[in-house]
């Protein structure tokens, strides 16, 4: 058995009298290690160990949840967090927060900042740690407890330059000041509850353990060491009944569900990553086929020498350790390719990618090169090992292919045309999903729409909400306004179970509640009835699947709706509209109650301006409007809505530019691969043509040889490239709702294409053909 030095020694030799082979495998492998690390890298460090907490597994959290169940957490009262702070055993600690928006002094002036509230305890129990200073304590959770504060790093570092001494310094929130007392330690990643916070201050709670203003927030817990989320569950079961709304005994409506954070955060994120980390294997394992194929016709070429091997009684450990040091060699030095690749096209901006050390992680490298490693040596290996001592022998060394070698690598070039096809596949539908979601009607005219989410602790009377609506009105360039419950373009989760009298039962629906004029402002369609008008208590607006959906096949006009939660009079339908996707682009419109907006509105309504105007321009005019009406009224933030609908393209826009760029590496490394096929092909039967030739066939005759090969490889490539491209395409249905994998447009485009590319790779090879002189050929050989 020959030593690792032995072989290394030998395998370097060998390499450096083949330069060209070196060359060509290395800048194909790079291709594929550069796009299997731009896919590997990013989901490690997103799936992996997406945040730097302690213990982060340990972390759950715990939502309030309707029947219809949920994908996002639900906030709950105050007195019910405490509650479950006493009750609950399998967590080692509980913490809640939510979040507020404060004017804060800053160098440039006031200006409005997003912050959260925090309980005693919040940094221990996430396991965040801190950089400077303490947690938040629990004194400190008392209404009129001293006003303390915690820095976000990246603010620090912006607002006081990353002094160390800021801690017993003050910052103004609302014009009253906060003694530092801390700041965190910088996170590569923060969870949504974190996000664009600039600090941390205590939550204080009312005695009785409410939250000001009726409020609510965000729970989360540490499980108990060598606790179990199940434990957890079981609890929260026991515990729910005495929770929550108000609700007649035995009603299981309302429940509280346990979640761990990574798994949450995994299940979120695992979809939208699923066609990156498949587009970059795909080129990986052709790039490797690719090299495999360079490096069994350099086998070919020492047949004799793996006869000898194989008579003198040398196995795989003999004759696969050159061939696997020798693959080994060739991958390391195309990663020492594929790292500045990757730095060079991050550093252009044709990859988004985050920085390269978090690229380049040990899992991500390590799983590239296994990859690489296992996909160029194989079938190398498993040919060499199986070669027939007396036929390599026979044959004194020359390269005559055997049957079983052309057979292997003709398997090879099918397999790359196969994956390119998949590719190419997957690229179209993607790219069709992102045609298919900037297409979508909205059931609205979104377009030329702004909404001002608003944050109002103290409620609006029915007198402030038309004093805000005709200035607003009254701002030069605004068309129309209205108020509503609800933001469009986010996620809320205003589902109600509803029960439409003389229907079928109950009904799940988005619950609305809109203000007069709404319906004109947002250019919501009216199909039946009317709008909802001033003075309207017990009416309602339902769409059109709503009406479908509680009377099929009656009118639906003047029947009535009961409430959840009992002591609310039904509504009566005045109006049907149509659909609207109020939520998410690529969420199909469900059904929809509007009702006419509370008395008392509370919590953070919306005001939909219809206007041209930027959000800048609004900002101004709308903020000195609810100075002078309620200075308690804040503005947390402005958006028009093209805005918040080319947001949520970003994604899908990624996903397909990456499946492009996949899918056209895969083409031109199919492409390389067929053209060597047949160049090889061609190659080793000049003889055999050159005595055809001799005999009088002509060059075109040759030419159709060359092409009966190339359709040899193509029509099976092609067939199981549609099965793997099925695969796939049922893996893009959970990122692209709607994708069709069995599309006979998109099958036959891509192969029309691929036998496009096929064909220009059998150029090469053709002209080689035509070239061939039968004299030379035979005195040749």
């Amino acid at each position: 058995m020959p030593t690792l030095h032995f072989s290394l020694t030998q395998s370097l030799r060998s390499l450096a009298r083949a330069p060209g082979f070196v060359v060509a495998s290395c800048l194909t492998l790079s291709l594929g290690l550069a796009a299997a690390l731009a896919a590997f890298g990013p989901a490690w460090d997103i799936l992996g160990r997406p945040f730097d907490f302690r213990d982060s597994e340990r972390i759950v959290t715990v939502s309030a949840e309707g029947p219809e169940g949920s994908t996002f957490i639900r906030p709950m009262k105050g007195s019910d967090f405490w509650t479950l702070r006493r009750e609950l055993k399998a967590t080692e600690s509980l913490g809640a927060c939510r979040d507020a928006f404060p004017e804060a002094d800053l160098p440039e002036g006031k200006a409005p900042v997003r912050i959260a509230l925090v309980t005693d305890g919040f940094f221990s129990t996430m396991g965040i740690p801190l950089l400077l200073g303490r947690d938040v304590e629990p004194g400190e959770s008392r209404l009129g407890a001293d006003r303390t504060v915690i820095l976000e790093h990246r603010f620090w570092m912006r607002r006081y330059g990353g002094d160390p001494a800021v801690l017993g310094r003050t910052l103004n929130l609302d014009g009253v000041p906060h003694a530092i007392v801390g700041v965190l330690a910088p996170q590569r990643r923060k969870p949504w509850f974190l996000g664009d916070m600039v600090a941390f201050k205590p939550l204080a709670f009312e005695p009785g353990g409410r939250i000001p203003g009726g409020g609510v927030c965000w729970v989360f817990g540490r499980l108990s060491q060598g606790g179990r989320l199940a434990g957890l569950q079981s609890e929260l079961d026991r515990v729910a009944p005495s929770l929550g709304p108000t609700r007649p005994a035995g009603d299981r409506s309302w429940g509280l569900k346990a979640r761990g954070l990574v798994a949450q955060w995994r299940a979120q994120e695992a979809p939208a990553l699923a066609l990156t980390l498949a587009a970059g294997g795909l080129v990986l394992l052709l790039a490797c086929a690719n090299a495999a194929h360079l490096l069994l016709a350099r086998n070919l070429a020492r047949m004799r020498e793996w006869g000898i091997r194989t008579a003198l009684g040398s196995g795989l450990l003999g004759m696969g350790s050159i061939i696997l040091t020798e693959a080994a060699l060739l991958v390391l030095a195309s990663l020492g390719l594929a790292v500045p690749l990757l730095a060079g096209l991050r550093a252009a901006g044709l990859l988004d990618l985050p920085p390269l050390g978090r690229v380049l992680n040990l899992p991500a490298l390590i799983a590239a090169l296994i990859l690489a490693l296992a996909g160029i040596s194989a079938l190398p290996m498993r040919w060499a090992t199986r070669t027939d001592p007396a036929l390599a022998l026979q044959e004194g060394g020359t390269s005559t292919a055997t049957r079983r070698s052309r057979r292997l690598r003709g398997g090879m070039a099918i397999f790359q045309v196969a994956l390119a096809m998949a590719l190419l596949c997957g690229a179209g539908m993607a790219l069709r999903a992102l045609e298919r979601l900037r297409r979508t009607d909205l059931g609205y005219a979104y377009k030329d729409l702004a909404v001002a989410c608003l944050r109002s602790d103290r409620g609006m009377d029915e007198a402030l909400q038309r004093q805000l609506v005709r200035e607003a009105e009254a701002i030069p360039g605004v068309k129309a306004a209205a108020l509503s419950s609800s933001w469009p373009l986010v996620d809320q989760g205003n589902g109600e179970d509803l029960l439409p009298e003389g229907g079928s039962g109950t009904l799940h629906a988005d619950y609305h509640r809109t203000g007069g004029g709404n319906l004109a402002t947002l250019g919501l369609a009216l199909l039946a009835g009317r709008d909802l008008e001033a003075g309207d208590q017990d009416a309602c607006m339902v769409s059109r699947s709503f009406a479908e959906r509680a009377w099929p096949g009656a009118d639906p006009l003047g029947r009535r709706v009961s409430l959840p939660g009992g002591g609310r009079p039904p509504l009566t339908v005045v109006g049907v509209v149509g659909e609207a996707r109020m939520s998410r682009l690529a969420r199909a419109p469900v059904p929809a109650l509007y009702a006419p907006i509370a008395k008392d509105l509370p919590g953070f309504p919306g005001l939909y301006l219809r206007t041209r105007l930027s959000t800048g321009a609004l900002g101004g005019p709308l903020a000195s409007i609810l100075t002078r009406l309620d200075p308690s009224i804040r503005i947390q933030s402005i958006n028009r809505l093209e805005n918040l609908a080319s947001r949520e393209y970003e994604q899908p826009r990624l996903l397909s530019r990456q499946a492009l760029v996949a899918a056209v590496l895969a083409t031109v490394l199919a492409g390389v691969g067929l053209a060597g096929t047949l160049a090889e092909t061609a190659a080793r039967r000049r003889r055999d043509w050159g005595i055809r030739m001799a005999l009088g066939a002509g060059p075109w005759h040759l030419v159709r040889h060359v092409l009966g090969d190339l359709a040899r490889i193509l029509a099976p490539g092609l067939a199981l490239g549609m099965g793997l491209a099925w695969g796939l395409g049922r893996v893009l249905q959970y990122q692209f709702p709607g994708t069709d994998p069995a599309d006979p447009a998109m099958l036959g485009g891509a192969a029309v294409l691929l036998a496009l590319a096929g064909f220009a790779a059998g150029t090469l090879p053709a002209l080689q053909v035509l070239g061939i002189r039968p004299a030379e050929s035979l005195r040749a050989e």
